[in-house]
């Protein structure tokens, strides 16, 4: 499966890039009929099942990538360079108009396997900046950093544990896990963390109590 790591170590300085998002993507992958009986569900007095690869389970992720990882090998022998995270796609090349007619080619593809791509999320014009899996790109100045989206969530949990005189361990956790996610971004990512940590250390101790 794709990761921040992997999504860097895919590009080159000098890159553009394309991106491709899939509407309800698990529900494109049909369950067999013998398997669906495991996927049901109470609503009320009533009984229903999953046809399709339902979001929530465990195993859904592995399997959405083992079938997204086919299209990615049949691309790739008419040397496209696509890179997929789930329902979120990267076209890259070189030259605008190449990565501009494999994007078309892996749009044809999609819909040929059934796939519906999300126009309004997708960005299908060549670009040298660009966000995937919350890293802002740029391949120019061969930079990656956290997307504003990511810095933006992290000053409002921020701001809202500082309003509070009592820190409560959910929100300094919350505040620890957002930096942790981006702390490879920044310079010395894990350093700004010490504060925090230190605060929940000391109102949490996760050790049991063990009374005489």
């Amino acid at each position: 499966m794709e990761t921040p790591v992997s999504a860097r170590d895919a590009l080159s300085p000098g890159d553009w890039v394309t991106s491709i998002d899939l509407t309800d993507a698990y529900f494109h992958i049909l369950m067999h009929p013998s398997d669906q009986k495991w996927l049901r569900f109470r609503w009320g007095e009533r009984i229903f099942q999953f046809r399709a690869l339902p979001f929530g389970l465990s195993l859904a992720p592995w399997i959405f990538t083992m079938v997204v990882r086919q299209l990615c090998a049949l691309v790739r022998q008419q040397d496209v360079r696509l890179r997929a995270f789930l329902d979120d796609w990267l076209i890259l090349n070189q030259d605008r108009e190449a990565c501009s007619a494999h994007t078309r080619l892996i749009l044809c593809q999609a819909h040929e396997l059934g796939f519906s791509v999300n126009q309004a999320k997708s960005e299908l014009t060549p670009s040298q900046t660009f966000t995937y899996l919350g890293m802002r790109f740029d391949t120019v100045d061969w930079s990656v950093r956290p997307s504003q989206r990511r810095v933006d969530k992290l000053q409002n949990l921020v701001k809202s544990l500082a309003s509070q005189k009592q820190a409560p361990v959910k929100a300094l956790a919350s505040v620890l896990g957002q930096m942790e996610s981006m702390a490879t971004l920044v310079p010395l990512g894990r350093v700004h963390k010490r504060p925090f940590q230190a605060a929940l250390r000391s109102v949490w101790n996760p050790s049991p109590q063990i009374s005489g």
